[in-house]
């Protein structure tokens, strides 16, 4: 089975470098592998990096993402605009792996149990997701799986997080991408989504021995008020959107985003 691994960033580029290496290290081929990037603007030579690495992968597909082509304002860490464009104009395989540069993979066989679940026909339309840890800053530089079960860890995360899932492109495009409306903000959209595909009796939890760990790199000085963020705009609004019993960018033509991404890059060997 061929896969895309979509993530989206912003000087992440160190972050990407072990990320990289690791998907190297795991029991899948990496000529099965696309790796898909949407950039905020990095400047820690992300692209040079990306040349490097597109040799061991079926190909590398990158594009600079420009928020100032959206319609309204998006607080500093909602990522949902990126994720639709990217998905939807980036990504060229059908099977896609939603995760972060800073997340790390628990096992070597993940891609592989991926591949089989999904693979089967009675998940076709489903939606795998996965338990997350946070790990401390000392494990950023670990590409090995050493940092499988480690102490010590930050905390346990929902599962139901964006930092991986696996799906079906059609699907994803079907069910009308990543919530963004009214720019939802602090990790709503991926909360709302897989609420959304919960209530549709899509969603697979990959069990613990299959947990991913975040590295936990602290928040941006520039993101401001982030607990009060999500404590009187977040979560008010995924609640009344679950209320509403909306569907994800209900009512928007425009979700795919394509206007606010700049030329798609392709490297391969």
């Amino acid at each position: 089975m061929r896969m895309s691994i979509c993530i989206t960033l912003k000087n992440r580029a160190k972050l990407l470098a072990v990320k990289l290496a690791e998907l190297l290290r795991m029991d899948y081929d990496p000529k099965n592998l696309e790796i898909c990037i949407t950039d905020g603007g990095s400047n820690d030579g992300l692209t040079a990096l990306l040349k490097a690495y597109a040799p061991r992968f079926a190909q590398i597909r990158y594009a600079r993402s420009d928020r100032s082509k959206l319609p309204f304002r998006v607080p500093y860490n909602n990522p949902a605009c990126d994720i639709n464009a990217q998905i939807c104009h980036v990504a060229t395989f059908n099977t896609v792996i939603r995760t972060d540069a800073e997340v790390r993979f628990g096992r070597r066989d993940s891609l592989t149990h991926i591949a089989a679940v999904l693979g089967e026909k009675r998940n076709r339309n489903k939606a795998l997701t996965f338990p997350c840890i946070r790990l401390k800053n000392a494990y950023v530089d670990v590409p090995d799986f050493s940092h499988r079960n480690p102490k010590p860890f930050v905390d346990r995360i929902s599962k139901h997080a964006f930092f991986c899932v696996a799906f079906d492109k059609r699907v994803f495009e079907r069910m009308g991408g990543v919530e963004e409306k009214f720019a939802l903000g602090f990790a709503a959209e991926d909360t709302h989504w897989h609420w959304y595909w919960k209530t549709k009796k899509r969603l697979i939890d990959a069990n613990d021995a299959h947990s991913v760990y975040h590295v936990w790199h602290g928040m941006p000085k520039e993101m401001p008020g982030a607990k009060r963020l999500w404590k009187e705009y977040t979560m008010p609004l995924m609640k009344q959107l679950q209320h509403n019993r909306v569907k994800p960018n209900d009512g928007n033509p425009y979700w795919k985003r394509k206007s606010m991404l700049g030329e798609i890059h392709t490297w391969r060997a």
